[in-house]
């Protein structure tokens, strides 16, 4: 890379014809000899405050101008040609001090641009080899280069300006995810987040709930080869919950097979013990609570309770299962079902027309409940744990000890 000098003779040149960059050069000079103007860091005299004051108001003004002409845009990308007066003094800036990235961007986006695309570019990419430190040169570079097809160099851009910008996360990280829809740029943020950066929690945050990512987390994670189990656990449950509330149940078993975490889960839900979704294993039951009555694991005996008041009913628990093939649905009661309850598993194909399976019901009294049913032409089912309390005084507490799926 070009030393700063020359960077900024590039930046010159590029930015200002040659009378006027003689006359900008004359202008330093004379007011150099006088000690009136500040040329660069380091250098003592009362421009260098007065050039820094200049530069910040010249930032100022562009954020507020770009605010008013785009007040939806999370970064300035075509806006209008900015006012003259503010174009003039962010001339005077630059050309005082040829460090004042801020100036230089705003004549870029805000005059340049309007006239000379190809030249706007190569000023805001000199800006950024200045310094990296400017959100919004970042984050046009970034529109930019995406616009090129230029996954690399896009990401860095994103990189730059979340590594350097907290408020630059809450608007950059929904376009940087959504460069997951390449795969060309799984291995790129994947290396960027074995770094362990600022931002991984924000990425981490908007992964789990963006439709594009959702999309291609399986192939994301079996690229950049990310320890699910390394995830935090809010994210990784968020994750699994979202994939199966979207239906992309082959991502989710993709996802659970690398993650070593949920192998412990898998072996105990295929010996029809329960595992609860919500504690981070992605096959595991979904409880389900309303205000009338409460489903939840017993941590003593692992038995799946539903506490129901008198006259409730409904959706207990369900869970997502591989079709197929051949099987039998296995319940065994931790205590005869009571009088006044009944359960009721379904088996659906987790397809668009939903069609059931097979079904077994538990009634008063009994202890255990076993069906077959063929699951050939659905490659994912779905069983749903329903249930049903007489209405009246009495309340029920239903006490499941197994339900098993096997191979018939």
């Amino acid at each position: 890379m070009a030393d700063r000098s020359s960077v900024v003779l590039a930046a010159r040149l590029a930015l200002l014809p040659v009378s006027l960059a003689l006359a900008a050069a004359a202008f330093v000079h004379a007011g150099s000899e006088t000690e009136t103007f500040w040329l660069g860091p380091g250098t003592s005299g009362r421009l260098g405050l007065d050039a820094h004051i200049t530069a910040g108001i010249v930032d100022n003004a562009f954020r507020a101008e770009a605010a008013r002409l785009q007040p939806q845009a999370s970064t300035p990308d075509a806006i209008p040609r900015l006012p003259d007066a503010l174009i003039a003094l962010a001339r005077t800036s630059y050309a005082v001090d040829p460090w004042a990235v801020t100036s230089l961007r705003t004549i870029a986006l805000g005059s340049v641009l309007q006239d000379d695309e190809g030249r706007a570019r190569q000023l805001m990419r000199i800006a950024v080899q200045l310094s990296k430190r400017d959100s919004i040169t970042n984050m046009w570079l970034a529109q930019d280069y995406g616009r090129a097809g230029d996954v690399e160099a896009m990401i860095a851009s994103f990189d730059y300006a979340l590594r350097t910008s907290a408020r630059a996360r809450s608007l950059a990280m929904k376009p940087l995810v959504g460069t997951l829809a390449s795969e060309e740029s799984h291995k790129t943020i994947g290396g960027l987040l074995a770094q362990h950066p600022a931002w991984e929690f924000a990425f981490w945050r908007e992964f789990v709930q963006n439709p594009v990512a959702l999309a291609r987390a399986a192939d994301f994670f079996e690229a950049t080869s990310i320890p699910l189990e390394e995830l935090d656990e809010q994210y990784r449950t968020a994750l699994y919950a979202n994939l199966k509330k979207r239906r992309q149940f082959d991502a989710l078993y993709r996802i659970a097979a690398i993650d070593r975490d949920a192998r412990v889960g898998a072996k105990m839900l295929a010996e029809g013990k329960f595992v609860s979704a919500d504690e981070g294993y992605p096959l595991g039951w979904t409880l389900r609570s309303q205000g009338n009555f409460a489903t939840r694991i017993h941590q003593e005996t692992d038995e799946l309770r539903i506490d129901g008041n008198a006259g409730s009913f409904g959706i207990a628990a369900d869970r997502v299962v591989r079709g197929g093939r051949d099987y039998r649905l296995v319940i065994k009661m931790a205590e005869a079902m009571p009088e006044n309850a009944r359960i009721r598993l379904s088996v659906r194909c987790a397809d668009e027309a939903n069609r059931e399976l097979a079904s077994l019901s538990v009634g008063s009294g009994a202890r255990t409940g076993e069906v077959a049913f063929s699951a050939e032409g659905c490659a994912f089912a779905n069983l749903a744990l329903s249930f049903t309390v007489d209405p009246g005084r009495r309340d029920a507490l239903i006490r499941i000890a197994n339900i098993a799926l096997r191979p018939a």
